[in-house]
């Protein structure tokens, strides 16, 4: 997923451009309701960004009720955590 995403610092922190940018998406309907998001690390390495920065980002929309997050184990018991459109 590749994101608008300003390279001068005036523009504010990388998490909360990337925030900006996915609460765009949202309101616009370009993320629709139930669609899973790409992994931090996907989103992290398509932008070239930390991908720390994008982890914060989904964390911050988790806590403004747009993202869900859900866990489960996948066959060998590792934990995978999805984030999706509320």
């Amino acid at each position: 997923m590749k994101l608008n995403l300003s390279a001068d610092a005036q523009a504010g922190p990388i998490y909360l451009q990337v925030k900006n940018c996915l609460e765009q998406m949202i309101s616009s309907g370009q993320l629709k309701k139930g669609e899973t998001l790409p992994k931090a690390a996907e989103v992290a390495k398509t932008n070239n960004i930390p991908e720390a920065e994008v982890i914060r980002a989904y964390y911050e929309l988790v806590l403004a009720n747009l993202l869900r997050k859900t866990q489960r184990k996948n066959l060998f018991g590792d934990t995978i955590v999805e984030y999706s459109v509320e």
